[in-house]
Protein backbone atom coordinates (compact mmCIF):
# COMPACT_ATOMS: atom_id res chain seq x y z
CA UNK A 1 0.00 0.00 0.00
CA UNK A 2 1.22 3.38 -0.74
CA UNK A 3 1.17 5.79 2.11
CA UNK A 4 1.94 9.30 2.79
CA UNK A 5 5.44 9.14 3.69
CA UNK A 6 6.21 7.32 0.95
CA UNK A 7 5.26 10.24 -1.26
CA UNK A 8 7.52 12.07 1.29
CA UNK A 9 10.34 10.30 0.69
CA UNK A 10 9.84 9.93 -3.04
CA UNK A 11 9.69 13.72 -3.56
CA UNK A 12 12.57 14.35 -1.57
CA UNK A 13 14.68 12.11 -3.37
CA UNK A 14 13.77 13.93 -6.42
CA UNK A 15 14.95 17.08 -5.60
CA UNK A 16 18.20 15.69 -4.20
CA UNK A 17 18.44 14.15 -7.20
CA UNK A 18 17.88 17.53 -9.31
CA UNK A 19 20.29 19.22 -6.76
CA UNK A 20 22.90 16.52 -7.30
CA UNK A 21 22.31 16.86 -10.75
CA UNK A 22 22.85 21.19 -10.95
CA UNK A 23 26.30 20.97 -8.60
CA UNK A 24 27.96 17.95 -10.83
CA UNK A 25 26.66 19.96 -13.94
CA UNK A 26 28.26 23.05 -13.08
CA UNK A 27 31.22 21.64 -11.06
CA UNK A 28 32.09 19.98 -14.92
CA UNK A 29 31.51 23.32 -17.28
CA UNK A 30 34.45 24.81 -18.97
CA UNK A 31 35.66 27.85 -18.00
CA UNK A 32 35.65 29.07 -21.81
CA UNK A 33 31.54 28.52 -21.69
CA UNK A 34 31.20 29.82 -17.85
CA UNK A 35 33.39 33.18 -19.59
CA UNK A 36 31.81 32.95 -22.77
CA UNK A 37 28.56 33.75 -20.87
CA UNK A 38 29.71 36.01 -18.67
CA UNK A 39 30.64 38.05 -22.09
CA UNK A 40 27.50 37.83 -23.73
CA UNK A 41 25.57 39.06 -20.54
CA UNK A 42 27.78 42.03 -20.31
CA UNK A 43 27.01 42.89 -23.40
CA UNK A 44 23.59 42.58 -23.36
CA UNK A 45 23.97 44.55 -20.19
CA UNK A 46 25.52 47.24 -22.60
CA UNK A 47 23.13 47.48 -24.85
CA UNK A 48 20.33 47.78 -22.72
CA UNK A 49 21.83 50.95 -20.79
CA UNK A 50 22.33 52.20 -24.88
CA UNK A 51 18.73 51.81 -25.29
CA UNK A 52 17.32 52.97 -22.55
CA UNK A 53 19.51 56.12 -23.28
CA UNK A 54 17.73 56.56 -26.65
CA UNK A 55 14.40 56.30 -25.23
CA UNK A 56 15.17 58.71 -22.81
CA UNK A 57 16.42 61.05 -25.52
CA UNK A 58 12.98 60.22 -28.02
CA UNK A 59 10.82 60.86 -25.05
CA UNK A 60 12.38 64.20 -24.47
CA UNK A 61 12.27 65.05 -27.97
CA UNK A 62 8.36 64.10 -28.09
CA UNK A 63 8.30 66.42 -25.14
CA UNK A 64 9.96 68.94 -26.99
CA UNK A 65 7.53 68.81 -29.83
CA UNK A 66 4.29 68.32 -27.94
CA UNK A 67 5.38 71.89 -26.14
CA UNK A 68 6.50 73.23 -29.48
CA UNK A 69 2.91 72.76 -31.40
CA UNK A 70 1.69 73.45 -28.52
CA UNK A 71 2.81 76.74 -28.06
CA UNK A 72 2.56 77.53 -32.28
CA UNK A 73 -1.22 75.95 -32.57
CA UNK A 74 -3.48 79.17 -32.40
CA UNK A 75 -0.46 80.87 -34.28
CA UNK A 76 -0.43 78.30 -36.85
CA UNK A 77 -4.31 77.57 -37.11
CA UNK A 78 -5.59 80.87 -36.83
CA UNK A 79 -7.91 82.07 -39.60
CA UNK A 80 -6.30 79.04 -42.01
CA UNK A 81 -9.82 78.47 -42.96
CA UNK A 82 -11.09 81.53 -43.13
CA UNK A 83 -14.78 81.33 -44.45
CA UNK A 84 -14.66 77.69 -45.28
CA UNK A 85 -17.93 75.93 -44.99
CA UNK A 86 -17.18 72.98 -43.23
CA UNK A 87 -20.20 69.69 -42.50
CA UNK A 88 -19.22 67.52 -40.12
CA UNK A 89 -19.91 63.60 -40.26
CA UNK A 90 -20.12 61.95 -36.27
CA UNK A 91 -21.39 58.98 -34.81
CA UNK A 92 -23.33 58.48 -31.82
CA UNK A 93 -20.35 56.74 -30.27
CA UNK A 94 -17.87 59.70 -31.25
CA UNK A 95 -15.88 60.71 -28.03
CA UNK A 96 -17.00 63.79 -26.90
CA UNK A 97 -13.45 65.38 -26.88
CA UNK A 98 -12.63 64.59 -30.03
CA UNK A 99 -14.93 66.32 -31.61
CA UNK A 100 -14.71 68.94 -29.11
CA UNK A 101 -11.19 69.65 -30.27
CA UNK A 102 -12.89 69.59 -34.11
CA UNK A 103 -15.07 72.06 -33.57
CA UNK A 104 -12.56 74.49 -31.28
CA UNK A 105 -9.97 74.05 -34.16
CA UNK A 106 -12.38 74.90 -37.08
CA UNK A 107 -13.64 77.94 -34.94
CA UNK A 108 -10.03 79.47 -34.29
CA UNK A 109 -9.43 78.36 -38.02
CA UNK A 110 -12.09 80.71 -39.26
CA UNK A 111 -13.75 77.95 -40.98
CA UNK A 112 -18.31 77.92 -40.41
CA UNK A 113 -19.40 75.34 -39.75
CA UNK A 114 -22.51 74.97 -41.48
CA UNK A 115 -23.77 71.77 -40.52
CA UNK A 116 -23.19 68.03 -38.57
CA UNK A 117 -24.45 64.55 -39.07
CA UNK A 118 -24.81 62.32 -36.49
CA UNK A 119 -25.16 58.84 -37.65
CA UNK A 120 -26.72 56.44 -35.49
CA UNK A 121 -25.60 53.11 -33.57
CA UNK A 122 -28.96 51.37 -35.04
CA UNK A 123 -26.91 51.56 -38.49
CA UNK A 124 -25.21 48.32 -37.13
CA UNK A 125 -26.77 46.32 -40.00
CA UNK A 126 -26.18 42.77 -38.32
CA UNK A 127 -29.68 43.89 -36.34
CA UNK A 128 -32.45 42.18 -38.55
CA UNK A 129 -35.09 45.62 -36.59
CA UNK A 130 -32.07 48.08 -38.44
CA UNK A 131 -32.24 46.57 -41.53
CA UNK A 132 -36.06 46.58 -41.68
CA UNK A 133 -35.75 50.40 -40.80
CA UNK A 134 -33.48 51.43 -43.36
CA UNK A 135 -34.68 49.71 -46.37
CA UNK A 136 -37.65 51.35 -45.36
CA UNK A 137 -36.09 54.71 -45.85
CA UNK A 138 -34.11 53.50 -48.73
CA UNK A 139 -37.36 52.22 -50.35
CA UNK A 140 -35.29 49.00 -51.21
CA UNK A 141 -37.11 45.19 -51.10
CA UNK A 142 -33.74 43.66 -50.67
CA UNK A 143 -32.65 43.09 -46.42
CA UNK A 144 -28.89 42.19 -47.35
CA UNK A 145 -26.53 44.09 -45.62
CA UNK A 146 -23.82 44.87 -48.16
CA UNK A 147 -26.92 46.09 -50.77
CA UNK A 148 -28.62 48.13 -47.90
CA UNK A 149 -25.10 49.67 -47.33
CA UNK A 150 -24.38 50.08 -50.25
CA UNK A 151 -27.67 52.14 -51.27
CA UNK A 152 -26.95 54.27 -47.63
CA UNK A 153 -23.40 55.51 -48.77
CA UNK A 154 -24.45 56.58 -52.08
CA UNK A 155 -27.42 58.74 -50.55
CA UNK A 156 -25.16 59.97 -47.93
CA UNK A 157 -22.68 60.94 -50.21
CA UNK A 158 -24.80 64.03 -51.39
CA UNK A 159 -26.88 64.29 -48.63
CA UNK A 160 -23.96 65.35 -46.23
CA UNK A 161 -23.29 68.47 -48.88
CA UNK A 162 -26.47 69.42 -48.83
CA UNK A 163 -27.49 68.04 -52.36
CA UNK A 164 -30.04 65.26 -51.34
CA UNK A 165 -32.63 66.77 -48.86
CA UNK A 166 -35.40 64.26 -49.27
CA UNK A 167 -33.63 61.40 -48.08
CA UNK A 168 -31.78 63.18 -45.32
CA UNK A 169 -35.09 64.17 -44.06
CA UNK A 170 -36.36 60.72 -43.99
CA UNK A 171 -33.23 59.09 -42.64
CA UNK A 172 -34.00 61.71 -39.37
CA UNK A 173 -37.53 60.40 -39.23
CA UNK A 174 -36.42 57.03 -38.97
CA UNK A 175 -34.14 58.22 -36.02
CA UNK A 176 -31.27 56.79 -37.68
CA UNK A 177 -29.16 59.38 -37.37
CA UNK A 178 -29.69 63.09 -36.04
CA UNK A 179 -28.69 66.69 -37.05
CA UNK A 180 -27.21 68.55 -33.58
CA UNK A 181 -26.37 71.63 -36.29
CA UNK A 182 -29.04 71.67 -38.61
CA UNK A 183 -27.28 71.64 -42.57
CA UNK A 184 -28.50 74.73 -44.09
CA UNK A 185 -30.35 74.92 -46.53
CA UNK A 186 -27.97 76.69 -48.81
CA UNK A 187 -25.26 74.54 -47.64
CA UNK A 188 -23.78 73.87 -51.50
CA UNK A 189 -23.21 76.79 -53.58
CA UNK A 190 -20.77 75.82 -56.98
CA UNK A 191 -18.45 78.31 -56.18
CA UNK A 192 -18.48 78.11 -52.79
CA UNK A 193 -19.05 74.07 -52.43
CA UNK A 194 -18.48 72.39 -48.50
CA UNK A 195 -15.45 70.46 -46.82
CA UNK A 196 -16.51 67.20 -45.09
CA UNK A 197 -14.96 66.52 -41.49
CA UNK A 198 -15.73 63.10 -40.30
CA UNK A 199 -14.79 62.77 -36.38
CA UNK A 200 -14.75 58.59 -35.68
CA UNK A 201 -13.74 56.72 -32.84
CA UNK A 202 -15.56 53.99 -31.02
CA UNK A 203 -17.84 53.13 -33.94
CA UNK A 204 -18.52 49.48 -34.29
CA UNK A 205 -16.35 47.77 -36.55
CA UNK A 206 -19.36 47.48 -38.47
CA UNK A 207 -20.38 50.70 -39.03
CA UNK A 208 -16.90 51.46 -39.78
CA UNK A 209 -16.32 48.92 -42.10
CA UNK A 210 -19.98 48.91 -43.84
CA UNK A 211 -20.74 52.80 -43.82
CA UNK A 212 -17.53 55.21 -42.47
CA UNK A 213 -14.83 53.77 -44.79
CA UNK A 214 -17.11 53.59 -47.92
CA UNK A 215 -18.64 57.00 -47.27
CA UNK A 216 -15.00 58.10 -46.91
CA UNK A 217 -14.33 56.61 -50.27
CA UNK A 218 -17.61 58.22 -51.73
CA UNK A 219 -16.80 61.26 -50.97
CA UNK A 220 -13.31 61.33 -52.15
CA UNK A 221 -14.68 59.73 -55.68
CA UNK A 222 -16.92 62.99 -55.48
CA UNK A 223 -14.04 65.48 -55.55
CA UNK A 224 -15.18 66.52 -52.20
CA UNK A 225 -12.91 68.03 -49.89
CA UNK A 226 -12.94 64.92 -46.83
CA UNK A 227 -10.82 64.90 -43.93
CA UNK A 228 -10.97 61.93 -41.29
CA UNK A 229 -9.85 62.01 -38.21
CA UNK A 230 -9.63 60.19 -34.33
CA UNK A 231 -8.07 60.06 -31.14
CA UNK A 232 -4.85 58.28 -30.03
CA UNK A 233 -3.03 56.24 -32.09
CA UNK A 234 -5.53 52.97 -31.81
CA UNK A 235 -7.17 53.96 -35.40
CA UNK A 236 -10.12 51.97 -36.28
CA UNK A 237 -11.48 54.25 -38.79
CA UNK A 238 -8.16 55.69 -40.10
CA UNK A 239 -6.38 52.66 -40.97
CA UNK A 240 -8.61 50.98 -44.21
CA UNK A 241 -8.47 54.84 -45.45
CA UNK A 242 -4.47 55.17 -45.28
CA UNK A 243 -4.25 51.42 -46.84
CA UNK A 244 -6.08 52.69 -49.56
CA UNK A 245 -3.24 54.29 -51.46
CA UNK A 246 -5.44 55.77 -54.10
CA UNK A 247 -7.99 58.13 -51.80
CA UNK A 248 -8.42 61.46 -52.26
CA UNK A 249 -8.88 61.76 -48.45
CA UNK A 250 -6.69 63.84 -45.47
CA UNK A 251 -6.74 61.65 -42.57
CA UNK A 252 -5.23 63.07 -38.90
CA UNK A 253 -4.59 61.08 -36.04
CA UNK A 254 -4.54 62.37 -32.38
CA UNK A 255 -6.55 64.93 -33.00
CA UNK A 256 -6.97 65.50 -28.94
CA UNK A 257 -3.04 66.97 -28.90
CA UNK A 258 -2.12 69.94 -30.64
CA UNK A 259 -0.20 68.71 -33.26
CA UNK A 260 -3.15 66.76 -34.34
CA UNK A 261 -5.42 69.87 -34.36
CA UNK A 262 -2.43 72.03 -36.53
CA UNK A 263 -2.51 68.85 -38.90
CA UNK A 264 -6.40 69.01 -39.67
CA UNK A 265 -6.46 72.75 -39.80
CA UNK A 266 -3.02 72.70 -42.32
CA UNK A 267 -4.37 69.16 -43.93
CA UNK A 268 -7.61 71.00 -44.97
CA UNK A 269 -5.93 73.53 -46.31
CA UNK A 270 -3.85 71.77 -48.47
CA UNK A 271 -6.88 69.67 -49.61
CA UNK A 272 -8.94 72.93 -50.66
CA UNK A 273 -5.36 73.37 -53.20
CA UNK A 274 -5.66 69.89 -53.94
CA UNK A 275 -2.53 67.94 -51.35
CA UNK A 276 -3.80 65.23 -49.49
CA UNK A 277 -1.73 63.34 -46.60
CA UNK A 278 -1.73 61.24 -43.70
CA UNK A 279 -0.53 63.04 -40.72
CA UNK A 280 0.05 62.57 -37.26
CA UNK A 281 2.00 59.80 -35.05
CA UNK A 282 0.02 56.25 -35.58
CA UNK A 283 0.73 54.04 -38.75
CA UNK A 284 0.27 55.24 -42.07
CA UNK A 285 1.19 58.57 -41.44
CA UNK A 286 3.41 59.76 -44.09
CA UNK A 287 4.04 62.85 -41.80
CA UNK A 288 3.60 64.59 -38.38
CA UNK A 289 2.45 67.77 -39.39
CA UNK A 290 1.51 68.95 -43.21
CA UNK A 291 3.99 70.57 -45.33
CA UNK A 292 2.19 72.25 -47.64
CA UNK A 293 3.61 72.29 -51.26
CA UNK A 294 4.30 75.92 -52.63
Amino acid sequence: MITFRYHVVTLVAVFMAIGLGVLFGATFIDQNIVDGLEAAQARLGDRNQTLRGHIVDLERENQALQTFTGSTRDLVVRNSLRDVPIVLVTFESTPGDALDAVRETLTLAGARTVGQLDLSDRLDLRSEQNREALATVLGSTSRDPAVLSEALVAQLGTAVVGQNPEFLTRLLAAELASEPIALAADVVAPDDPPAVVMVGGGAAREINDRIAVPLARELGTRQTVTAAVENGTDIQLLKPIRDDSGLRVVTVDSIETPLGQSSLAIGLQGALGGQFGHYGRAGGATTALPILES
